[in-house]
C-alpha cells in the first residue's frame, strides 16, 4: 500500500506504522527463517524502511523508521530477531536510487 506514495507520503506511512505497532499485542519474536524483500519500490530511504518492515513482518508493520530504531528492532520485541535470511529481490533499484544518499 505504501509503494505508490512519494517520499513524503512514505514518511507519513512510517509515522502511522510507528503508532499502530503499539495497538495490538506484540507478537512473540521468532528467529530463523527466510524472508523476501520486494525491492522494486525501494527508491528512497522511507521506502527502504517500509519494504524491510513488510518483508519481515507483513504489510503495515513497523521495523524502524531510521537506522537507530532499525537497530533497536533487531534486538527483539518487534516480531523477528536475528538470525534470519533476507533475500532482497531487485536490489539494483535501491542501489541506483540510494547511491548518493549520505547517512544510511
Amino acid at each position: 500500500m505504501w509503494a505508490p506514495y512519494d517520499s513524503q507520503g512514505r514518511a507519513a506511512w512510517l509515522d502511522l506504522t510507528t503508532r499502530a505497532w503499539r495497538v495490538p499485542a506484540p507478537r512473540p519474536d521468532r528467529s530463523g527463517g527466510e524472508y523476501h524483500l520486494d525491492g522494486r519500490f525501494v527508491t528512497d530511504v522511507p521506502g527502504l524502511h517500509c519494504a524491510i518492515a513488510e518483508a519481515l513482518l507483513g504489510p503495515g508493520r513497523y521495523f524502524g523508521r531510521e537506522w537507530n530504531a532499525f537497530k533497536d528492532c533487531l534486538c527483539g520485541g518487534f516480531g523477528v530477531a536475528p538470525p534470519f535470511t533476507l533475500t532482497w529481490h531487485d536490489s539494483e533499484v535501491a542501489r541506483r536510487a540510494l547511491a548518493n544518499v549520505v547517512g544510511l
